[in-house]
């Protein structure tokens, strides 16, 4: 009671109204006569434990409506605090004992305290990309912008992911989708060693037969004997698997889990900072470095990297301090793959200027860019010699911002003007009157014909816009629902389409489709491998094979990491290997394939091909070979 007593008083002497009571009869009636921002709750409690209390009331109270933080002295176990989380849907747990300043971090200010600083905020995620603009940003400036966040944007993930890890964060980053499906990542000194999310599909399973450590039918045998015990640490205890092989695995399946969260979807987001032991395997900043140079090239759309510069145009790019030329990110496929970009954008231009002058295209552009973003390795810089109201400039960003939401549905300009003025509020109006101040003020017709066209254009779209969906985007939500399930279905179509003609060897055929649907359907599963094995089947019969592998080699890191350990993935890696003569690595490229899927006759059928190769190149040496040594004995 004394704990109680003293947290109550500093509570109240920083301003706010507190309550204490080891009695849960007394809080239950506190709750339903007064209005309570954040309940702390011991572990401990008589008669009950306070998980199972929280549990109890979570009907009436809900999270939005009631934050919970968990305390415990006594009970201080990883794995109890990570399911008593979950449990209560707590936004933190406080292990005994703890600073008061910390406790009072996780309570809401009060209305005194948001209004009189209401003049100097700014939208949590317009703070995060803010970071964007600072040569150095400390750990704990990170940590601020991080548990400033409300809701984010699936592709902004890999940039939170990066600052987490370079932050030395502990504690568990929770995600919520649209569904009400938690996902969770959790860290320990920036170093993630669990991720767990509602889409589960990352099977131990197979990737333990893809790596190459176990066989289908070991697998097989050991998934039909009953046991209380885990896949793995039954394969370890039977000899089958050892320690080291399934910690590589347990690595893959974090990726993997990692890499499903990176998606088209919006996420409310909560960290709950606390304890967490190291475990092995675990991501660290260097493993996370290579992850978010696949997340960036082959998961974010071109579509979401422009909007989210789209207002950044007249700013100049300059190298961080921390920037060095064997940094071990410019060995990466994104930035040795297109030699020069990192010159293009370090040489202190403009993002415009930069487009207007660089043999790469904007895609390239933007990607590489993200990624020493994010990385810290560069920076935009205001420029106060760029006037913001010169007519090609403002013309440059109208035609973008044009290019963005003309013929789009409703819901999705809506999406582009919020991301565009990071807007957080639900009102439809207030956001338009932020983009027209970043658009300036109306051109004249007359002086400035051709800007004020395209300003009227796209006032006339976002008006219509905003008369559509009012201040109720959700309203809007099932119609759009229901036209994704069409384009699913159409996409599916498409891609089974695609499929056949592959199987046919109608090779510039499927790629015709491919080229067709791309744009048109954004990240459709392994159509980035079906684009692969139609341009390498089409390669197998020109002479001049090297523009068309060049392709194909950026076509390789548009694959999301997640399908990389499936079969196809393996299959069109052996027909490019085979394409360039490298039929032993061909033949290992095609068995894996075989090992996950044993039913494709274009696997068995290439794998034995290459096999037949092989064997007429081994026939041809060692009849080389006899002729050499039997020239040796003829009689002279």
């Amino acid at each position: 009671m004394q704990f109680q007593t003293a947290m109550k008083s500093y509570f109240e002497k920083e301003g706010y109204e507190a309550f204490a009571t080891h009695e849960s009869e007394k809080v239950v009636q506190y709750l339903n006569n007064n209005l309570i921002s954040t309940l702390f709750v011991d572990c401990l409690l008589p008669g009950l434990s306070g998980v199972d209390f929280i549990e109890k009331i979570r009907k009436k109270f809900p999270p939005a409506v009631l934050e919970v933080v968990l305390m415990s002295g006594l009970f201080k176990d990883a794995s109890f605090e990570r399911d008593a989380l979950r449990a209560t849907k707590a936004i933190g747990f406080l292990k005994k004992p703890f600073d008061l300043e910390h406790a009072l971090s996780f309570v809401k200010p009060t209305f005194n305290q948001v209004s009189s600083e209401l003049e100097n905020t700014v939208s949590p995620r317009e703070a995060l990309y803010g970071l964007f603009s600072k040569e150095k940003v400390s750990h704990r400036d990170k940590r601020k912008v991080i548990e400033a966040l409300d809701e984010v944007h699936g592709f902004d993930l890999p940039y939170i992911y990066s600052l987490m890890v370079e932050s030395k964060n502990s504690g568990h980053l929770n995600l919520v989708n649209s569904k009400n499906e938690l996902s969770s990542v959790s860290f320990c000194m920036g170093n993630v060693i669990g991720v767990d999310i509602a889409d589960n599909q990352s099977r131990l399973g197979s990737l333990l037969i893809e790596s190459g450590y176990l066989l289908k039918e070991d697998l097989d045998t050991f998934l039909q004997i009953e046991s209380s015990k885990k896949l793995g640490e039954r394969l370890i205890l039977g000899s089958v698997l050892s320690p080291h092989a399934f910690n590589i695995v347990l690595m893959n399946q974090m990726s993997i889990r990692l890499s499903r969260t990176i998606n088209e979807a919006k996420y409310k987001i909560n960290f709950v900072s606390t304890d967490v032991d190291l475990t092995e395997p675990h991501i660290d900043s260097q493993k996370m470095t290579y992850f978010l140079h696949d997340w960036i090239t082959s998961k974010l759309t071109k579509e979401w990297l422009v909007n989210n510069y789209l207002q950044l145009g007249n700013q100049r790019l300059r190298k961080a301090s921390q920037f060095t030329t064997d940094h071990s990110i410019l060995s990466l496929p994104l930035m040795s793959h297109f030699s020069g970009v990192i010159d293009e954008i370090t040489n202190g231009k403009t993002l415009s200027e930069i487009f207007e002058n660089t043999k790469f295209s904007e895609e390239i552009i933007l990607r590489a860019m993200h990624l020493l973003l994010c990385k810290g390795l560069l920076i935009f810089q205001v420029d106060a010699k760029v006037d913001q109201s010169m007519v090609q400039n403002r013309i440059r960003f109208l035609n973008k911002l044009f290019v963005q939401i003309d013929k789009k549905h409703p819901l999705e300009i809506y999406d582009v003007v919020k991301q565009l003025t990071n807007f957080t509020e639900n009102s439809t109006l207030k956001m338009i009157e932020s983009l027209k101040s970043m658009m300036g003020a109306e051109p004249e017709p007359s002086l400035q014909p051709e800007v004020y066209q395209l300003y009227i254009k796209i006032l006339k779209i976002v008006d219509e816009m905003a008369r559509v969906v009012g201040d109720n985007p959700k309203a809007l939500k099932e119609e759009l629902e229901r036209q994704e399930l069409t384009k699913k279905m159409n996409s599916t179509q498409a891609l089974e389409e695609i499929r056949q003609y592959l199987d046919r060897s109608m090779f510039p055929k499927a790629l015709e489709v491919v080229n067709k649907i791309e744009g048109k359907y954004s990240h459709l599963e392994k159509i980035a491998v079906y684009k692969i094995w139609a341009k390498l089947g089409i390669a197998e019969t020109k002479e001049n094979k090297s523009a068309l592998l060049k392709e194909v080699e950026t076509d390789f890191m548009q694959v999301p990491p997640e399908e990389r350990f499936e079969s196809i993935y393996h299959f069109v890696s052996g027909l490019k290997f085979k394409l360039l003569g490298d039929y032993i690595n061909a033949k290992q490229s095609f068995e894996k394939a075989t090992q996950i899927d044993s039913s494709s006759l274009a696997v068995k059928r290439e794998l034995q091909n290459v096999q037949r190769i092989i064997d007429q190149k081994k026939d041809v040496l060692n009849r080389d070979l006899k002729d050499l040594v039997s020239g040796f004995f003829k009689k002279k």
